[in-house]
């Protein structure tokens, strides 16, 4: 039988199955049966222009958010109401109608000395969080990490565990699930005096660090190493990017390097060059290929005709589980024809390849496919090109093949405003031709953040003055699939249970769901092919808490499935939800 390891937060007894089959019928019925959720009201509590998250005097910034599993969400931020302290880190919980489930302007999870910032946040798989997040307690930069579980309770040290102490500066983590429940910090390291390199540390759900104290070399290499950029590698390992020195007469390239579940690095111990073409490459973002490999995205100025980096473009390259890049040497040009393009953003389109968006004064995007073909229109298609500046962009997959877009938009205020675009995997817009308006009160909002919330949606957060200068607070706004806002009774509908994207996808192993119930009762678990055929299905009475549903790419008789796209279809209490899945073997 199909084997689906589940992984509970309540103590239960679990009996799957055996698989059986359905008749084949055709792929258009397939998905509109699929997609035919039954769902039940609920009050809402969002309102326009966001709902506020924290509202403390002196000032909150730069938030991080993930999913809570549950449809909600945790949103953690730098926070300075305690004063000559410093900034501390303060985190909140809210549901999917927008109400806090903790304490009223959010939880403590550090009040140490010193200021403390850089937030970055994975779920934990259990409702809560590991948060991760530069430390100057002790008067230099260190890296410290804390969890904090679906209650509000830190479960960790007081004021966090210190991942990194080491002499030097420490600083620019980043995050990545480790696939068990802990986490993967990636941080700039000042140690040798040479300039920055990049060191790593895994921590478990106890808050145990599990390589060297203070961390294990990402590259040996002992050039300047900035820009770090990390994503998980589906295996219990880390994707790492970055841009190098090491090639001074070039200027610097872009790096990348895979590291396993044991801190070891995967592609030789100085990394695998992506880019070494003359000028600048920078700001690289990359993305896990779901088998073993990478996508990156970064800015190049290799055709800048005065070399002076006046004028960058955006460049991507794919490395498979090898090392070896699969693309055009040097990368495949997404963009040329602005005269500046930056901040690459990069996320899986669900079948191999990637899309890729950028600023450019407006904002755009563009598709590349497995083999760096780009699909969609040439240089890109437009998000936003309103008049005015847009920029910030930040980017998550919708579960459908095309993606959810966040940005800064100075229009119509001249003050940065919150605004948010969807674009469908054919590259058209959902959301309007310029996106629709997240947080648009007075003032400015900044620092966007946003994850998915499990129905084709988004949850978003952000930094807000709207009640005066140096009174920054924080806000949330959801937006459903179909680009409303619910601000009325009757506006937003959740079914009777939250279920996460696959992860990862696509995958060659095995891929993981996050499923959350809000009562008992027994869950059906069914995969399809593309051709609407029923693959395998299993059933167990499961209780109230979150739970793992974990997939290894078989069919109901144990057979590995071949390489296509499936759909898994998951039904709990009269309710459904479906979730696109790829395999690639």
């Amino acid at each position: 039988m199909t084997v689906i390891r589940i992984s509970v937060t309540v103590t239960q007894n679990e009996t799957w199955a055996p698989a059986s089959r359905l008749s084949p019928f055709r792929l258009a019925s397939f998905l509109s049966f699929l997609t035919a959720v039954s769902m039940s009201p609920a009050r809402a509590q969002w309102v326009t222009n966001g709902t506020p998250i924290c509202a403390a005097t002196s000032g909150q910034f730069s938030p991080a958010i993930v999913p809570d599993g549950g449809g909600g969400a945790i949103v953690c931020w730098a926070d300075s109401r305690n004063g000559a302290s410093g900034r501390d880190l303060y985190a909140q919980r809210i549901d999917t109608m927008g109400k806090p489930k903790w304490q009223l302007d959010g939880v403590p999870l550090c009040v140490a000395a010193g200021t403390q910032g850089l937030v970055r946040l994975v779920a934990d798989g259990f409702g809560g969080a590991i948060v991760a997040w530069a430390d100057r307690r002790s008067g230099s930069g260190d890296i410290y990490a804390q969890r904090v579980d679906g209650n509000g309770s830190a479960l960790w040290t007081i004021d966090g565990v210190p991942i990194c102490t080491a002499i030097g500066d420490q600083t620019l983590p980043s995050l990545v699930a480790d696939g068990a429940n802990g986490g993967i910090v990636v941080w700039e390291d000042d140690r040798t005096g040479t300039g920055c390199d990049l060191f790593m540390q895994r921590v478990d759900p106890l808050g145990n660090v599990l390589w060297t104290p203070n961390g294990v070399a990402a590259c040996s290499n002992p050039s300047i190493k900035l820009y770090s950029t990390a994503a998980t590698d589906g295996a219990g390992g880390a994707l790492i990017a970055w841009s190098d020195g090491r090639n001074e007469a070039t200027e610097p390239d872009v790096y990348v390097q895979r590291v396993n579940s044991s801190g070891v690095p995967v592609w030789n111990s100085e990394g695998v060059a992506v880019c070494t073409v003359v000028r600048f490459q920078w700001g690289a973002d990359i993305v896990s290929d779901g088998a073993g490999g990478a996508i990156v995205a970064w800015e190049d100025c290799r055709t800048d005709p005065l070399g002076e980096c006046s004028f960058s473009d955006i460049y991507a390259q794919r490395v498979n589980a090898a090392g070896a890049t699969q693309w055009t040497a040097n990368g495949v040009a997404v963009t040329l024809t602005q005269p500046r393009e930056s901040n690459p953003s990069v996320t899986s389109d669900g079948e191999g390849g990637a899309i890729i968006a950028w600023d450019s004064a407006d904002i755009f995007a563009q598709r590349i496919s497995p083999s760096g073909l780009v699909l969609w229109t040439p240089d890109g298609v437009p998000v936003c090109t309103a008049p005015g500046v847009q920029n910030g962009n930040t980017m998550i997959a919708d579960g459908t093949g095309g993606v959810i877009i966040a940005w800064t938009d100075d229009v119509p205020n001249l003050e940065d405003d919150m605004y948010a675009g969807r674009i469908n995997a054919s590259g058209q817009p959902l959301w309007g031709a310029n996106g629709m308006p997240i947080g648009v009160a007075t003032g400015q909002q900044q620092s966007p953040g946003l994850i998915s919330d499990g129905w084709g949606g988004a949850i978003f957060a952000w930094q807000d003055d709207r009640n005066g200068i140096n009174a920054d607070d924080i806000y949330a706004q959801r937006v459903t699939g179909s680009g409303s806002i619910p601000t009325a009774i009757g506006d937003s509908r959740s079914p009777a249970f939250a279920l996460s994207e696959c992860a990862p996808n696509p995958f060659s192993g095995r891929t993981t769901m996050q499923l959350t119930l809000t009562g008992g009762t027994l869950v059906t678990l069914q995969v399809y092919d593309a051709a609407g055929r029923l693959v395998s299905t299993s059933r167990s009475n499961l209780g109230v808490g979150t739970h793992q549903l974990e997939f290894d790419g078989t069919d109901g008789k144990g057979r590995r499935l071949s390489s296509g796209v499936y759909f898994t279809r998951v039904t709990a209490d009269g309710s459904s939800m479906t979730r696109k899945m790829v395999i690639v073997r």
